[in-house]
């Protein structure tokens, strides 16, 4: 530093460009080498990931299949089916079965269909075109299957009648009778080869290929077309004899390869991956040359706008230093020339003007000072108020028990309780926090609903159902209770012999919900529709609706806004009703702790 210090500062700007340039040339040479070990690494490292996750998925495929078989082995309906000894017996329990098997095939996405075979060779199948075809077939591909010892999983397997010509692999299981082992039916759960394709990641290359192969060594799905499948197998063979660590390179042919491999020890299958070499750096190569033109472009446009910038600078701020010196050995009333409209021009007009600025400086500093102090005074006027706004509902809550002390004195009970209600309610509104549990939230709507009792002289009564599971749960505050004031105000308030409100709050599917319940009025379904649509509508267009709709929209588009707001979109309110029946609010809202 002390060396640049005695350099002029022409050779500082000289001295910089150089090291510019030397860092552009660097910096290209090293792209140029290593761009290609970068490319071939992050590729390595993508298709890596896609031969994993094809292994994970496999897992799940195997761990989802026996979980399926041992299910359908303690399944009370299987085993009531296999326990009757007569045709006329079982026909009973037939039904039964099949929707069983409806129901795991809907519920698994790796099982298609199902072919449930009797001790006594009947068939019963769901989602199976032909299950005799699918019989036929297990036994032409040479598996034992009604000597089936262990489970098994085929190998691909094809047929046109089956799965619609799908290529398709089969899990065999058998199902014993529990009081009479020897009463052993067989199930084949069908497995669509199709819904692999879920494999079919983006091309590193035009030509990179991606294979599943089944226990049998032959391709059971592959990402592109194969138009040589002698090639295909051949090299597959070579890749799986050759025992080498995924990612290696190896020659396939005449060709140079990065192939990547996985195995699944469960099913026998293994995922095999296929990335010509060739292409990787034939892309490689064309961006290494659009680099090249860039770096040179870049080193010649550098040099000479340095060498413009060097001229165009030194020669102003030599003007200037000339001024300068002027300056300081004449008297300070004299100007510099403002020759120029660039920095330098600028740096010229602040010193001429600077003895005028100090005057106008100072008076903006003081200006500053007293907005400063204002902006105190006007704070500390906040803080009053908040102060005020705290104390005022604190004497609000003192006036009201005081109302209920009397009240009990005068021995009014009806004004006591609703006087304690009130209290409690407003104790727990004005309490910190945008967040309670859910035992304070129903209690405060049970006050509520205490006052709403005794105002409609117990026409109308309450219950709440509440899972103590939930009791300690975290929710947003002052929900429940406007919940049940909308309930009794819309939809029990106008008829004379009054109604019941049920609140109800439980863990269902992962989420806590509450549902508040009336035998009211009740709404038309064009109603319901259009109040359903308004929570989207208004948490798209985020503001909430027009003067013009009902309070009770509204009321519950605020609730609704509150609780996407905090909890997410998957959230909030939605309403069912029917006329003359009541309405029935359901909350719904994460588990929180």
């Amino acid at each position: 530093m002390r060396l640049l210090r005695k350099v002029t500062y022409r050779a500082q700007l000289f001295l910089l460009i150089a090291i510019f340039a030397l860092f552009i040339g660097v910096t290209d040479i090293f792209y140029l080498t290593e761009f290609g070990n970068v490319v071939k690494d992050r590729e390595s490292s993508y298709m890596q990931s896609v031969v994993d996750d094809t292994d994970n998925w496999l897992c799940q495929l195997s761990l989802g299949l026996k979980s399926a078989a041992s299910e359908l082995r303690n399944n009370a309906t299987a085993q009531n089916y296999l326990s009757q000894k007569t045709s006329r017996a079982k026909a009973s329990f037939r039904v039964s079965l099949y929707e069983t098997m409806r129901v795991m095939c809907a519920s698994s996405s790796f099982i298609s269909g199902m072919v449930f075979i009797d001790p006594d060779g009947t068939m019963s199948s769901i989602n199976v075109v032909n299950p005799v075809a699918v019989l036929e077939t297990l036994i032409s591909a040479e598996y034992d299957v009604k000597n089936v010892g262990s489970d098994i999983f085929t190998r691909m397997l094809q047929n046109d009648i089956i799965m619609d010509g799908n290529p398709f692999a089969c899990y065999i299981m058998s199902v014993q009778n529990a009081s009479a082992p020897q009463m052993k039916a067989i199930c084949v759960f069908v497995c669509r080869v199709s819904q692999f394709s879920y494999v079919n990641a983006s091309s590193l290359t035009e030509s990179s290929q991606f294979y599943l192969i089944d226990s049998m060594q032959e391709i059971a799905y592959s990402k592109l077309p194969v138009s040589d499948p002698e090639k295909a197998a051949s090299d597959i063979a070579t890749i799986i004899s050759s025992g080498l660590p995924s990612g290696s390179e190896m020659r396939l042919g005449n060709e140079r390869c990065l192939v990547f491999t996985g195995f699944n020890e469960q099913l026998g299958w293994r995922s095999v991956s296929i990335v010509p070499v060739g292409e990787i750096n034939l892309d490689m190569k064309s961006i290494q040359r659009v680099g090249v033109i860039i770096g040179i472009s870049s080193f010649v446009v550098f040099v000479l706008i340095g060498l413009i910038f060097i001229w165009n600078m030194s020669r102003p701020m030599s003007q200037l230093l000339h001024g300068l010196r002027s300056m300081g050995q004449t008297n300070l009333s004299k100007r510099l020339p403002e020759l120029y409209d660039n920095e330098i021009g600028v740096i010229s007009r602040e010193i001429n003007g600077m003895m005028d600025k100090i005057q106008a400086m100072t008076e903006t500093s003081f200006a500053m000072r007293n907005k400063m102090y204002e902006s105190e005074l006007n704070l500390k006027k906040a803080e009053l108020r908040a102060l005020q706004s705290q104390i005022n509902p604190h004497f609000l809550y003192n006036t009201l028990e005081c109302i209920r002390s009397i009240a009990l004195v005068e021995g009014i009970e009806s004004i006591a309780t609703i006087t304690e209600s009130m209290a409690s309610i407003f104790r727990y509104s004005i309490s910190g926090g945008l967040l309670s549990t859910v035992e304070q939230e129903v209690e405060s709507a049970r006050s509520y609903a205490k006052i709403l009792s005794i105002r409609f002289d117990g026409r109308i009564s309450f219950s709440f159902n509440i899972d103590p599971q939930i009791l300690d749960r975290a929710m947003v505050k002052i929900t429940l209770q406007p919940l049940v004031e909308n309930a009794v105000q819309h939809g029990l308030g106008e008829t004379e012999e009054g109604g019941t409100v049920d609140v109800s709050g439980l863990i269902q599917g992962g989420s806590v919900v509450f549902t508040v319940a009336d035998n009211g009025a009740g709404m038309d379904q064009e109603t319901v529709n259009r109040l359903n649509e308004s929570f989207a509508e208004t948490e798209r267009k985020g503001m909430l609706l027009s003067d013009n709709q009902t309070r009770t929209s509204i009321g519950l588009t605020n609730i609704n806004s509150r609780l996407r707001a905090y909890y997410g979109e998957d959230y909030g309110l939605s309403i069912q009703s029917s006329p003359g029946l009541g309405t029935t609010v359901t909350l719904r809202m994460p588990i929180m702790a």
